[in-house]
């Protein structure tokens, strides 16, 4: 009987040793099997980060593509959770095609170190790599960009060069053109400027016309619109039956065209005194060319750039653009033009340029910043002695520029009186017919998404001086909700360009 309860004790005292033996194996593969998993789910969150950040390296400046894609990893991956850390590293293929981010992370072993600080049991290293390819479908982007006498105040004409400058230099990198990506843009006031070399688009039947301009002020390249009245904008091209009359203000001198002033004095001024000039045998003041302060040519802005590839030429152009004062917001004419210059009607008329391409073979996108609501600038109440884009013959006695009508829709009719809504904004006068306006705009917005054109538009809200009204009106003619912005300074403007590209162009996971 001692025997066998000795036997029993012996027993018991086997197991525990057995089990004190197999105790630290067991912890150390139930550790092993908690780590491994841990890591699988790490490597997994890397993968996942590495994903976020190679796509958005590749969808903004390639330039800061190793700073922006360590943004997204980062968001995307908290570091130091559980004893892990993670460096991404993104790199650039040197065509720009491809980006690559490669992720290291190290976790701690549940057990951490055993002994000595410098053994660690478990300490795992793991490894992921993203390729991001930058694919880029033929693309237009054109870009109609206000530049009338408001974007002054706080700096704005400088916020939008700065953000003009960005877009363009995010979808066409110096250091490789895109050749699928190409830019046009539309710098518009009271009147847009077809360009001097587009002169056969002029008609030589209105009055005024070419011949109306002399030597010493040539006509600078703004012309009026075809489309009057209520004849609704469209991208018809010029032709033998439709063409552009010549913008040409008429000097308050005179009731006749200033061609037949034999004298260098003004004997009468009404109006503006940019309009009380004279054009023989004088010379015209002028701001820094190519826009003129006074003259014929008063209020045109700087010319359209066609399609292009070339940064250089882009960016010089923005970089010219100035504040012009006076004549209203036109967002209509902007926005027809902007169309005219990606529209395939147009295909081979600008110069420079073979597209644009046919609807379906490529993408088509509008980016449009205005910073405040459409007008008539208004003299003594009325847009009298302003010139735009509907008007800009002056007649002693005539009480208005537009009571011929030649500012009208089909819905708002013709306007003769002022029909600001609402009548100011931040105490100053918003100007006249701004519903005639805001119907041509509208318009045009529906048709050009109705040919899958996609557009972006942006209230440039900086200083105040944009209302609901124009907030409304710009969330509707944008192709989503999601795609109108408001910009609150010059800092949000850049923001939204940078989002705005990256809606543009497009990014594929390959592996």
């Amino acid at each position: 009987m001692l025997k066998l309860k000795n036997l029993s004790r012996n027993e018991e005292g086997a197991v525990l040793i057995l089990f004190a033996v197999l105790l630290m194996p067991m912890m150390l593969l139930t550790a092993m099997s908690i780590d491994f998993t841990r890591a699988n789910y790490v490597t997994t969150q890397m993968a996942y980060a590495c994903d976020a950040a190679a796509i958005a390296a590749g969808k903004y400046n390639i330039a800061d593509a190793q700073a922006n894609g360590t943004l997204f990893f980062n968001a995307n991956f908290v570091q130091n959770k559980g004893d892990v850390t993670a460096t991404p590293t993104i790199t650039v293929s040197s065509d720009l095609q491809y980006v690559t981010c490669t992720a290291v992370g190290t976790m701690k072993g549940s057990f951490g170190t055993i002994g000595s600080s410098n053994s660690g049991i478990l300490t795992l290293n793991s490894a992921v790599t993203t390729t991001a390819q930058r694919i880029t479908p033929p693309t237009e982007v054109t870009l109609v960009l206000d530049n009338t006498g408001s974007m002054s105040s706080n700096n704005k004409i400088g916020g939008l060069i700065a953000a003009a400058n960005k877009l363009v230099t995010n979808l066409l990198p110096a250091a490789s053109p895109n050749t699928k990506m190409s830019i046009s843009i539309v710098p518009f006031v009271a009147a847009v400027n077809i360009g001097k070399a587009n002169s056969g688009w002029v008609s030589t039947t209105a009055t005024p016309n070419l011949t109306n301009f002399t030597t010493n002020t040539p006509w600078a390249g703004c012309a009026m619109t075809p489309d009057q009245g209520l004849i609704m904008d469209s991208d018809a091209p010029p032709s033998g039956t439709r063409k552009w009359p010549a913008y040409y203000a008429t000097s308050t001198c005179t009731n006749v065209l200033d061609t037949k002033i034999v004298t260098n004095t003004c004997t009468t001024s009404s109006g503006s005194n940019n309009y009380s000039y004279t054009n023989a045998g004088g010379t015209l003041r002028q701001y820094s060319p190519p826009v003129s302060s006074v003259g014929p040519n008063v209020l045109c802005g700087l010319p359209i750039q066609p399609l292009t590839n070339n940064l250089s030429t882009l960016t010089t152009l923005i970089n010219k653009m100035v504040p012009i004062a006076g004549g209203g917001t036109f967002g209509n004419l902007g926005l027809v033009w902007g169309w005219n210059t990606i529209s395939p009607k147009w295909s081979g008329l600008w110069s420079g340029t073979s597209g644009p391409l046919p609807y379906g073979k490529s993408i088509k996108t509008v980016v449009f910043i205005t910073d405040g609501g459409n007008n008539w600038t208004s003299i003594s109440g009325k847009p009298s002695d302003i010139a735009s884009g509907y008007g800009t013959t002056y007649a002693s006695g005539m009480t208005s520029r537009i009571t011929a009508g030649t500012l009208g829709s089909t819905k708002a009719g013709k306007c003769t009186s002022r029909t600001a809504i609402p009548a100011t904004v931040n105490g100053s006068p918003m100007g006249g017919c701004r519903a005639q306006i805001d119907e041509r705009m509208l318009d045009l917005c529906t048709k050009m998404k109705a040919e899958g054109i996609q557009i972006f538009t942006v209230g440039f809200a900086a200083g105040g001086g944009i209302d609901n009204l124009a907030i409304a009106n710009l969330k509707t003619c944008a192709t989503l909700p999601s795609w109108y912005f408001t910009a609150n300074d010059n800092a949000e403007l850049l923001s939204i360009v940078e989002t705005i590209t990256s809606q543009i162009q497009n990014v594929l996971i390959i592996k």
